[in-house]
């Protein structure tokens, strides 16, 4: 799902977020208007990122879709009622981009596995090496590290770090934990 796909983005690095966990609150399968609560640091960092141009693409594996425990329509209402919380400048900077697929599909979009990122840069001038991937799940990590992702960020808010423990010492030593995307947005000022 592409939104404004007309819009001239002025960075050549973009900001990559996983929904479900950095977004809102992750109650598993979110798909309900009234089940999804927006982070106040991931509002904020959507904007900030925005309003600097930097492209701010969502990532998210929605399993739901295809297990049938909600439709297309559900998801594409709640992506409606997401992005309602912005401006219609922010707006024309959020790229959604989704897997609808079961894990054992062998789909080539569900992350960990890299096409859904590759096909919301199409056309666009973005460099992975040089963009922000923030999640929450150890598939984001490798998606990131596949893409070469140089600034990675696993997001824990309950600063519970034990999934990392998973991760071999090299990619573990590419990765930093925060509990907060204020962090983010401090790490977005000085970036260029």
């Amino acid at each position: 799902m592409k939104n404004f796909p007309n819009y001239s983005l002025n960075k050549n690095f973009g900001l990559f977020l996983d929904r479900d966990g950095v977004i809102n609150e992750d109650f598993g399968y979110v798909y309900k208007i009234s089940d999804f609560f927006i982070y106040k640091d991931a509002f904020e960092l959507i904007n900030y990122a925005s309003q600097k141009k930097i492209p701010v693409f969502i990532v998210t594996n929605q399993s739901g879709i295809g297990r049938g425990f909600y439709s297309f329509e559900d998801f594409r209402l709640l992506n409606e009622y997401f992005l309602s919380k912005f401006s219609d400048e922010i707006r024309k900077n959020i790229f959604i981009g989704y897997c609808p697929h079961k894990p054992n599909q062998k789909c080539l979009c569900r992350k960990p596995k890299t096409y859904m990122f590759e096909r919301l840069i199409k056309r666009k001038n973005i460099h992975f090496n040089k963009s922000i991937m923030v999640g929450d799940q150890l598939s984001d990590i490798f998606a990131a590290w596949k893409l070469k992702i140089n600034n990675i960020y696993f997001l824990n808010r309950k600063s519970n770090f034990d999934e990392m423990n998973k991760l071999s010492y090299v990619v573990k030593n590419r990765v930093k934990t925060t509990n907060s995307l204020y962090e983010i947005i401090n790490f977005l000022k000085n970036y260029q």
